[in-house]
C-alpha cells in the first residue's frame, strides 16, 4: 500500500497507476519515433541530405 497525506491507496490502484504510467511512457516513445521519421521524410522531400 502507498501512503499519501494520511490517505491510503489500495494495491490494485497502485498497480493500475503503474500500468497507465507504462502505457503513457511507451506511447511517448512511439510519438517521438514517429515525429523523427516525419522530420526525416520532410528533409528527404526538400532534397536535403544528412551526413
Amino acid at each position: 500500500m502507498a501512503i499519501t497525506n494520511n490517505a491510503t491507496l489500495s494495491e490494485s490502484t497502485s498497480i493500475e497507476n503503474r500500468l497507465w504510467g507504462g502505457v503513457k511512457f511507451v506511447s511517448g516513445v512511439v510519438e517521438m519515433l514517429v515525429a523523427g521519421g516525419l522530420c526525416l521524410k520532410l528533409l528527404n522531400q526538400i532534397n536535403l541530405q544528412l551526413y
